[in-house]
């Protein structure tokens, strides 16, 4: 059961990928021609960048072992901020709703009340 969930969420990310490529390249105006040498350029890049960054983290935290706290702050600052965005939109959301049944039931200011 595992290896086919696994394989779902690859399929679908995958699919996703798929949908974000082509996103980009009809934003770039890429020509139909060029656009497997640029993805396979483009693949090749992130490689190496990836493999740079990961050299770099473990260079880091191997010479400098508070690097790692700083590491840890960032994610938990990152983290959140994604929660007070999530909490602000549930908030947001549950406000509008409240202030839309309130003023539905409430006369607009500018109604006259004298018609």
């Amino acid at each position: 059961m595992d290896d086919l969930t696994g394989f779902m969420i690859e399929r679908s990310l995958s699919m996703d990928n798929a949908f974000v490529i082509t996103i980009i390249f009809g934003f770039f105006a890429i020509p139909r021609a060029w656009r497997r040498r640029v993805l396979c350029w483009g693949n090749m890049g992130v490689i190496v960048l990836r493999a740079l960054m990961i050299g770099l983290g473990a260079t880091l935290l191997a010479q400098f072992s508070w690097v790692l706290y700083g590491f840890g702050m960032f994610l938990l600052a990152t983290g959140v901020k994604m929660l007070g965005v999530t909490f602000g939109l549930l908030l947001g959301g549950v406000l509008y709703s409240l202030f839309k049944t309130r003023n539905q039931s409430a006369p607009s200011p500018h109604e006259s009340s004298a018609a």
